[in-house]
């Protein structure tokens, strides 16, 4: 019984591009198998357990030290995983891609001096719309084929032209079809000279001349008479002028001296 034997491919001889078809093959099997709804040092801990299966070398959170003009910074950040010494790999589980990602990995490719590094984020809903390929002056060979439905997209220079549609037949020329039939135009009509005429109406009486006599005048008021033949109204009688008191006024008169008496008239 013969059984089929995989052929291991010695890590040496792996280029970057065959590291990256792996990585992108495991981090799809993952998606499909979790969705996105895990947290990012879960699927940290995943997918280098898948790349471990598969042959690789992982490094998880590896500090990354630099030198700036002679000083060494130590610990100037941690990669989430670096395979077989030649990928950075950084994953996210957000749901929108920032373009601070890219940035950031494309730092790394360059403190590190190496050419290649995948940006995976597993929040996303296609897998395909979380990931990213970023390059730092790389000489391999291009890419060769697309693995799975999460490779990076081809270029569309790349892509084969598409199937030409048939072309509609040309149409017939005007020239050659029947004109379309004339409708039937209306009966010009009659001239109104040919009509009667419309009948007259019938006109008002006319109206009597006003020499007929005048309406009878109204009877006039008798001119009133003026003041002046009016006899002056009569005079009433004056009352007799009234005699002066020389006696003292009542207030003086004492209260006990009795009123004289009118003398009694003959």
């Amino acid at each position: 019984m013969n059984r089929e034997t995989e052929t291991q491919i010695p890590l040496d001889s792996m280029d970057e591009n065959t590291i990256t078809g792996d990585i992108l093959d495991a981090a799809v099997k993952l998606h499909r198998h979790f969705g996105p709804g895990l947290l990012e040092s879960v699927y940290e801990q995943l997918l280098a357990i898948e790349l471990v299966r598969r042959g690789h070398t992982v490094e998880r959170q590896k500090p990354i030290s630099f030198e700036y003009e002679g000083t060494p910074i130590e610990n100037a950040f941690r990669l989430d995983l670096l395979v077989d010494g030649k990928v950075v790999v950084e994953l996210k589980s957000t749901d929108q891609m920032h373009p601070v990602y890219a940035k950031q990995v494309k730092t790394y490719l360059v403190l590190m001096d190496l050419q290649v590094g995948l940006l995976v984020n597993f929040g996303m809903n296609l897998l395909k719309d979380g990931i990213l390929r970023i390059v730092n002056h790389y000489q391999g060979p291009p890419p060769s084929s697309l693995r799975a439905s999460a490779s990076p997209r081809k270029h569309p220079s790349s892509l084969p032209p598409p199937p030409l549609r048939a072309s509609a037949p040309p149409r017939e020329q005007s020239s050659s079809l029947p004109p379309p039939p004339l409708r039937a135009s209306a009966p010009p009509r009659e001239q109104s000279s040919s009509l009667p005429p419309p009948p007259l109406r019938a006109s008002a009486p006319p109206r009597e001349h006003s020499s007929s006599p005048p309406p009878p005048l109204r009877a006039s008021a008798p001119p009133r008479e003026h003041f002046s033949s009016f006899p002056p109204p009569p005079l009433r009688a004056s009352a007799p002028p009234r005699e002066h008191s020389s006696s003292p006024p009542s207030s003086l008169r004492s209260s006990a001296s009795p009123r004289e008496q009118p003398k009694a008239l003959p």
